[in-house]
This record gives C-alpha cells, structure tokens and sequence, in this order.
C-alpha cells in the first residue's frame, strides 16, 4: 500500500491530510492494487469534489492522471460509472501489454478493440501490435473523448 506522504492536495484542503487515512480499493483478479485516501468513511477525492452523502453509483469522482493519491482540484472531474471505466489502467494480467489489443491465434494477428457504453467494438486485425496499438488510440480518442486514457 502506497503512503499517504505522496499525497497531493490544494491548499484549502490540506487540513484534511492529518484526517486521512489509507485504504486498498478492493480489485477483481487481474486488476492493478490501487490506494486511496478515507476522511472517516468518505473517500477523500469525493470531499474535494463536494459529493458527500451522494451514492457512488448516481455520480463519481474521476482522477484523471490516474494517480488515486492527487486530490488536487485540477486532476479531478465529475464523472458516470461509464466515463470512469473509461479512464481505467491496463489490467496486470493483460498479455499484449496494450489496453483493447489482444492476439488472435486464429488469424495470426493482433486485434483491437474498444469498449463503449458496455459493448466491445471491434476496430480491426493488424500485423504488428504497433499499428493495432495506434488503432486503439485513435479510436479511444474519438468514442471517449476527453475520458480517453493512452497508455
């Protein structure tokens, strides 16, 4: 678990820090450990985005550096379930080492795809993970917007 040390925060919120305490987000198998920061029971990040008392699933708190531990204003937006998974890191368990490109033993390629508004759409088969990888990103950008995460 990260310490709360590395935690960035805006000034006006810094009273804050010595009332925080750290928390491993569960994951499912495959999923990167992340830590994030509690003031009692309420996620840090939600306090800084004025959501206390508003259930999780109704709306959430996006980091969009993906770093859990920066609470500044300037790296958090509002966001739905669908917009947050947007912004996910690439599972640990992801082969390709690319986020929406995986190999097809079938055809002996590298397929892309991307995941929007809980379907996967499938971009295309590519000779190298290079090209199948730029595909993704290309797609990303233009289906998720400002959501999009490239890595």
């Amino acid at each position: 678990m990260r310490d709360l040390k590395e935690m960035k925060l805006d000034p006006e919120f810094e009273y804050l820090r010595a009332s925080s305490k750290p928390y491993k987000m569960p994951c499912r198998p495959g999923e990167v450990e992340r830590t994030y920061a509690k003031v009692g029971e309420t996620p840090l990040h939600r306090i800084v985005l004025g959501l206390e008392g508003i259930p999780a699933r109704t709306i959430m708190g996006d980091h969009i550096n993906g770093d859990t531990l920066d609470n500044r204003r300037e790296n958090l937006r509002l966001a739905t379930a669908s917009q947050n998974a947007m912004n996910r890191r690439p599972r640990s368990d992801n082969k390709s080492g690319v986020r929406g490109v995986c190999w097809d033993k079938r055809y002996q390629k590298w397929e892309a795809y991307v995941k929007v508004d809980g379907k996967q759409k499938k971009i295309g088969r590519f000779v190298s993970i290079e090209q199948a990888a730029e595909a993704v990103a290309q797609a990303r950008a233009e289906m998720h917007g400002r959501f999009a995460r490239h890595d």
